[in-house]
């Protein structure tokens, strides 16, 4: 269920990997043996720390014996330093000296003694083989993976998550090797970059991974491969394995050496090894990043979780949970899709909306839907995926009392709540459960917000390009010609704009009114103010994590202060005069209190150093711990006069000499008392420490470890204070989002060139477009050749009543086109933008249903038939008279017969059954022959082109006319193409003979139209159902109400089927319609 070509670590890594093959090389490759030793040797002298290495030198090369045995007792006492008595040239425990790290991992048993090698090479060699020979077994139990249950990779109900590390094995590691292993055995499927020092190490096959993917340099420590990279470099090396597949673990020093020493001073209990506390802060992957550096995009990714529960009743459609989460926003949504169809139409709308065990169904929903690069990851039931029971437990642990979404969801829906439980069950495996839920972000979402919203489902938002193309991914498609938005909180509200168009005409009004205001002077005030305007939204959320950055707090900070500037210009310059949204925008934005804030650190340092220090007075904590580092200073200061007098020697200074510092340098001339301690000399100096100074190095040490531990902690508290103005500062950046989106629609207006107008919303029910043109069509780029089109669709009297239109005309003709160009003019117009024509009437409608386009679904099991179909069954089980329907070639994956029947049933049902507004483009024209002369809210449109018979060619005009084509032209079309005239003649004269066939069995039929018979059998047995129990079921709902009528799969109105007799009648009978009683 996981993509483990990226994810997966590789089977048996030390027998694969190339720059190791010396372990079990045969005898007659030894040159190759050889050759391959002095490679690994090489790349480990590369990896060492040249300059740290010829400090140990300068210590081995003390003049005296008396200087190595104190300078020996002193390493005793300095926490990380090595010996030189323990550190040959050329041995086999050459270390590499590293600020904080911990060289306690050498093996437990001692090494047997051998006699000191000849040469450089020699001696790489040996050191070489005997890690070779030694690791051979020591690691042998990795020759045979297994996880924690004892399972192989090709067993079932392998978890590629775990590792099964034998007793024998945990009882021959170090105790480095016993720390490291804890973590990665219950990582095994995740890179785990391990804090040593100043590094990331990897280790054994996350070290093989990061050679082979990346070419990093790997040798051999601490008894393991190991690959490393710079702390410096830690982001820039996640993004890059991240981008290629592969979770990332991240675990981190959480005390430095003296740190340690400091903590274990003041306990009572027994001292541990020397191993300072390391732990696992956090697991990164694709969908959950949260660390600016790591996100390369602005709209949201989201990480979601799914529960599927089959209804117990005869219908057997699936009732999912579903919660999601942006994780760079610490924004939860959760929802319940009840009663979903067999096809998941609710689930598929929802996921292709987000791109985010079960059935088999479901699973074709989610792979036709989402990415190829999606993560599946399979929990297991109730132990890694939590019920409700085990999540309201749970939740407990974050919130008293609970989000008010959350306590929605444990008294009326259990399925959301357990999927809630599902995806926090995860995050906790990530080390975000706490970072994120704790923020208390939980809201409800509709896929489908039936009323307040134009509802796009999932079919839609592919056939009309809403946010990618088939052919170009997101570029020309409708939200790249929206995205104009200049702050990235203000795109991701865009995005669910455009996901949801509105529903109601007052809101469309106020929308158009506030758009048009940003499109005058104000636009351009107000874009100056976001051009520089950091992503807040998602700095927030670091903030409350306590894991932001300084200079990204300075960001939100200065971010804020502009937004509260622009707003407060707009309401004294603007005022009532503002369009209502606008006034209402200005009215919700914030007072923000944070003045006391930037008052409390030095903004100078946190601009120029990057760290947060306190003006004096303002942290307790941080004064208490400067006190202490300038009493010592005091002091020193005092010693080193002392000195000077003492020994009447003005030039005595400090020297500073790494770690060891404020050594008395003194001139060899100069006698020293017997209770100095030489630290080091040259030939004019030597450098001591006196008995007291020695102790308040260390105390000045100390209380510099004080000093780090405050700051880190006064970060965080400063943190901490902001985040109690968390929801206001939510507030105001939720007011700067729209006011962007209303600017980005303003300049999306102006980019789509002329003629381009504001709709006008009017509840008549009718769509009226005059000189339509597409809106991703832009002019400059071939727009000016592009043939506008008018279209009329609505409920009026007299010959423009029609709600549908029968669109024929040849293959290539445009009508495919057309029909994308009418849905996103109502798409435009209901988001509140210009639409691309002269003139627009529309009235909001409730959904929009589309059928465009020939696609298959093979990897769901899907033919185009089949997907045409299920697509087809959506729009007649969930229409209403208030929705537009557009199809385009519906029936063309079966037979002739078989395609035009159902092509027939579809378009009658609409018509007589439905009454929704809608296009039905067509290549059997023979259905006006059939419907035209039933139905007058049917009217017959084409696309005009001009044809020369002879010689099979056809000049494509792109114009919408009044009839039906004459033919659809294929033939000529055929000929355009290149096949032989031979074909293309033989192949006309055979559709002639069908045709004549078709119309001799047409005038043979029964008197009484097919469609007029469907109609009367369908009028008795409905009027045979037994009445609605649904007090809100009227005349505009479906019969029977929504509930019965889903459950019956019927989706009928008497509205439609009484206007639809009444006019049926009345053409028949050659007089006005009147109303049936």
């Amino acid at each position: 269920m996981t993509q483990s070509n990226n994810n997966g670590t590789p089977k048996s890594s030390r027998a694969q990997t190339s720059l190791l093959n010396f372990f079990t090389t045969p005898k007659k490759a030894k040159a190759a043996e050889r050759d391959s030793q002095e490679a690994l040797l090489e790349q480990a002298d590369a990896f060492m720390d040249q300059d740290m290495l010829e400090e140990v030198e300068n210590m081995e090369k003390l003049a005296t014996p008396s200087a190595r045995k104190r300078k020996t007792t002193m390493d005793m006492e300095v926490d990380d330093e090595i010996k030189p008595s323990t550190l040959p040239r050329n041995g086999k425990n050459r270390r590499c000296i590293d600020d904080d790290s911990d060289y306690e991992d050498q093996p437990q048993s001692p090494t047997p003694a051998r006699s000191p090698p000849r040469t450089p090479t020699d001696a790489k060699r040996a050191r070489a083989s005997a890690f070779a020979k030694k690791n051979e077994e020591r690691y042998s139990w990795l020759e045979d993976v297994r996880d924690a249950q004892g399972l192989r990779p090709t067993e079932a109900g392998y978890d590629k998550r775990t590792l099964l590390i034998p007793q024998s094995a945990w009882k021959a590691f170090s105790p480095f090797e016993r720390q490291y292993w804890e973590i990665k055995s219950r990582h095994w499927d995740t890179v785990v970059f391990f804090k040593k020092g100043k590094f990331y190490e990897l280790y054994e096959n996350d070290a093989t991974i990061a050679h082979q993917e990346f070419d990093l340099k790997m040798t051999d420590r601490v008894n393991m491969r190991m690959a490393g990279v710079p702390e410096s470099s830690f982001d820039n090396w996640v993004a890059q394995f991240v981008a290629r597949g592969y979770r990332v673990a991240r675990v981190d020093q959480m005390e430095s050496r003296l740190a340690k020493e400091m903590r274990e001073r003041g306990s009572s209990a027994k001292k541990g090894d020397n191993l300072v506390v390391r732990e696992l802060t956090g697991v990164i992957t694709a969908g959950t990043l949260v660390d600016p550096a790591l996100l390369t995009q602005d709209l949201a990714t989201y990480c979601l979780a799914l529960v599927e529960q089959t209804q117990d009743d005869d219908s057997g459609n699936p009732t999912f949970g579903v919660a999601f989460v942006d994780t760079a926003t610490a924004q939860f949504n959760m929802c319940t899709v009840p009663d979903d169809d067999g096809d998941r139409s609710y689930l598929e709308t929802l996921l292709a909306q987000l791109n985010p065990r079960i059935s088999q169904a479901t699973w074709r929903a989610l792979k036709n839907t989402c990415a190829p690069t999606t993560d599946w990851i399979a929990l297991a039931p109730r132990s890694e995926f939590w019920d409700a029971h085990t999540a309201r437990r749970e939740i407990d642990q974050y919130f008293s009392p609970w989000p008010a979404a959350l306590q929605r969801a444990a008294d009326t829906q259990p399925l959301a709540l357990t999927a809630v439980g599902g995806l926090l069950s995860y995050l906790r495996t990530l080390k975000l459960d706490k970072d994120l839920a704790t923020l208390g972000n939980f809201e409800f979402y509709s896929p489908v917000q039936h009323g307040s919203s134009l509802v796009l489902d999932g079919p839609s938002l592919a056939n009309l390009d809403v946010f990618e193309t088939e052919s170009a991914g997101a570029n020309g498609s409708l939200f790249s010609l929206l995205d104009h938005a200049r702050t990235p909180f203000g795109r991701r509200l865009l995005r669910r704009w455009v996901c949801h168009p509105l529903g109601h005409a007052d809101a469309i009004n106020a929308r158009m009114d506030a758009v048009e205001f940003c499109m005058g002077d104000a636009g351009n005030e107000i874009a100056a103010a976001l051009a520089r305007m950091p992503d807040l939204e998602r700095i927030l959320s670091r903030v409350h994590a306590g894991r932001c950055k300084v200079a990204d707090f300075l960001a939100l900070l200065s971010g804020l202060d502009a937004a509260a500037g622009f707003i407060a210009q707009m309401r004294s310059t603007y005022g009532a005069s503002a369009p209502g949204r606008i006034q209402a925008l200005v009215a919700l934005f914030p007072e923000l209190d944070i003045q006391e804030l930037r008052a409390a650190f030095d903004a100078n340092v946190a601009e120029t150093e990057g760290r947060l220090i306190p003006h004096a007075g303002s942290d307790e904590q941080y004064d208490e711990a400067l006190a202490a580092i300038n009493e010592v200073d005091a002091w020193l200061d005092q010693h080193l006069a002392d000195a000077r007098q003492r020994f009447g020697c003005a030039s005595i200074v400090y020297k500073h000499i790494g770690k060891e510092q404020y050594q008395l340098e003194v001139p060899a001339s100069v006698k020293m008392p017997d209770s100095y301690l030489q630290l080091s000399a040259t030939k004019s100096v030597r450098r001591y420490w006196s008995p007291e100074l020695r102790t308040k190095t260390k105390q000045r040490a100390e209380a510099l470890e004080t000093r780090a531990m405050v700051l880190d902690s006064y970060q965080t508290r400063l943190y901490a204070r902001f985040d109690r103005h968390y929801a206001t500062a939510m507030k105001a950046v939720s007011v700067v989002a729209e006011i962007d989106c209303l600017l980005a629609l303003a300049s999306a207006s102006y980019a789509m060139g002329a003629p381009a107008c504001r709709a006008k919303i009017v509840e008549s029910g009718t769509i009226e477009f005059e000189q339509l043109r597409h809106p991703c069509v832009a002019l400059g780029r071939g727009g000016s050749d592009f043939v506008a089109n008018d279209i009329k669709l609505g409920r009026r009297s007299g010959e423009d009543a029609a709600t549908m239109v029968l669109l024929t005309g040849p293959n290539m003709g445009g009508k495919s086109t057309l029909l994308r160009q009418i849905c996103l003019g109502v798409i435009l117009a209901q988001i509140g933008c210009y639409v691309p024509a002269q003139a627009a009437t529309i009235t909001p409608v409730d959904r929009l249903f589309t059928r465009i386009g020939a696609r298959d679904s093979l990897l769901a099991g899907r033919s185009t038939f089949m997907v045409e179909m299920a697509e087809t069954a959506a729009i007649v089980r969930h229409a209403t008279p208030r929705s537009l329907v557009v199809l385009d070639e519906l029936g063309r994956g079966t037979s002739t017969h078989d395609g035009e029947a159902v092509a027939f049933g579809v378009l009658h049902a609409l018509c007589a059954r439905l009454g929704c507004l809608g296009i039905f483009s067509t290549h059997y024209g023979l259905l006006a022959d059939s419907l035209l002369h039933a139905d007058t809210l049917l009217r017959p449109m084409h696309m005009a082109c001009a044809v020369d018979e002879e010689q099979h060619r056809v000049t494509f005009l792109y114009r919408l006319q009044h009839g039906v084509a004459s033919k659809s032209h294929g033939m000529n079309v055929a000929a355009m193409a290149g096949v032989p005239e031979q074909i293309v003649s033989r192949a006309s004269a055979i559709a002639e003979q069908f045709e004549q066939r078709l119309r001799q069995r047409r005038h043979a039929s029964q008197m009484l139209p097919l469609p007029l018979q469907s109609d009367f059998a369908n009028l008795l047995r409905m009027a045979a159902l037994p009445p609605s129990t649904d007090s809100t079921a009227g005349y505009e709902q479906p019969i029977g109400g929504a509930d019965a009528a889903r459950k019956a799969n019927e989706n009928q109105y008497w509205s439609c089927i009484i206007d639809h007799l009444r006019r049926t009648m009345a053409l028949r009978h050659n007089r006005p319609a009147v109303d049936l009683v």
